[in-house]
């Protein structure tokens, strides 16, 4: 009886072109769009323009050292901070008309760099440009020392050499991908039975059609499985879709991220464990569905209370992402819904810990028996099944 009520519910459903649309369109779309956008603007190899403003003053040294700047434009101004202002550049540089000579004689002249630290350009060539000024500083000294006859190590008597975990992979492009392709997943399951949970239950009270139903000769428990059976289905649906175009995006076209996260090597894997993520996490809203589609009356309440829901199961997303794979411990893989956003940025860098899968599965399957015995009482009380 259960199979046939799932069978029919779904076959509702996909008959539904907002199911369609919700379910595959959108998570395809949704990955291909933020995919592109990282592969196209965010790790774009080619040298973007720093533009720079300098005071007019004739200063042999800094026009040298910009001119080892790669891409850098300079803009001289008797007001380079209006430029700044303006948006025209993106730092300002700001010495004095005798920097040449103050810096010959011995002294230490003063090189204001401004910059707006509400802009990523902005910011980002501040650094660049710190790190020049940085190494031309060093190489005055060297030259001063040996010119006093002054070893460097007594200056310098020790040095720092970092060294990443892990030097043969793109941490940065790493870290990238983690933080969208949680974004993705996580989004696309819940895209996937947002539209139909607002109807399931929440719809037949609307439509009256809810008496009917509980006046056939079929048990409860059978239909409010089918009903979570179908939600689970299509969650589960519209995060496969979105983990097939994520993978088959970054194996194709995906450059250096394909490359840092070895997916030729790891692809059978990946694609497993993504799987038990994405069915624990599915199943764990269609619970949560069935509960706000039972709390509602119509299918325009349940949709304002399933929105909420979409941003607070965000909020461990925002809470890892600060957090390297190291760090996780077990409590990581144990914790409801935040174990799901631990296991995708695990197997993103690389980590296939089996352990921790099976946390995830073991954890996830109780959180979803308790969910849905809370919502089965529910579906057995006249006052959440029948409404107002």
């Amino acid at each position: 009886m259960t199979w046939n009520i799932y069978k029919k519910e779904m076959l509702d459903m996909l008959r539904d072109r907002k199911t369609i649309v919700m379910s595959v369109i959108i998570p395809i779309a949704f990955n291909l769009l933020l995919m592109f956008f990282m592969t196209n603007f965010m790790f774009n190899d080619s040298v973007d323009e720093v533009n720079i403003a300098v005071s007019d003053h004739d200063s042999m040294y800094i026009t040298e050292w910009l001119e080892d700047l790669e891409g850098s434009v300079v803009t001289f101004s008797q007001n380079p901070r209006d430029l700044l202002l303006e948006g025209d550049v993106h730092v300002a540089l700001l010495f004095d008309s005798n920097f040449d000579e103050a810096l010959e004689a011995g002294q230490s002249p003063a090189i204001q760099l401004h910059f707006d630290p509400a802009s990523m350009n902005s910011s980002g060539a501040s650094e660049q440009i710190s790190v020049l000024f940085s190494e031309k500083m060093y190489e005055i000294v060297s030259t001063n020392l040996i010119e006093l006859n002054v070893e460097n190590h007594v200056i310098e008597p020790f040095y720092t050499v970092p060294v990443a975990l892990d030097e043969d992979s793109d941490q940065g492009a790493l870290m990238m991908l983690t933080i969208f392709a949680q974004l993705i997943i996580v989004l696309s399951v819940q895209l996937g039975g947002f539209s139909p949970a607002a109807d399931i239950i929440a719809g037949e009270k609307e439509r009256k059609t809810m008496e009917a139903l509980l006046m056939s000769p079929v048990n409860r428990l059978h239909l409010i499985v089918g009903k979570w059976l179908t939600l689970g289905s299509l969650c589960s649906m519209s995060g496969f879709f979105s983990v097939i175009t994520f993978t088959l995006y970054v194996y194709f076209a995906g450059g250096e991220f394909a490359q840092a996260m070895q997916i030729e090597n790891n692809l059978g894997t990946l694609l497993l464990s993504l799987t038990v993520g994405i069915v624990s996490f599915a199943f764990i809203m269609a619970s949560l569905f069935i509960m706000i589609s039972l709390v509602s009356n119509t299918v325009k309440e349940s949709g304002n209370y399933l929105s909420p829901l979409t941003f607070l199961t965000m909020i461990p997303y925002f809470l890892l992402i600060g957090t390297s794979v190291n760090e996780f411990t077990i409590y990581h893989f144990i914790i409801p819904v935040f174990n799901i956003f631990a296991l995708i940025k695990e197997l993103i860098y690389g980590v296939y810990n089996l352990t921790h899968i099976l946390l995830v599965a073991g954890s996830s399957a109780i959180f979803i028996s308790i969910l849905f015995a809370i919502a089965y009482r529910m579906f057995m009380n006249s006052k959440f099944v029948l409404g107002k």
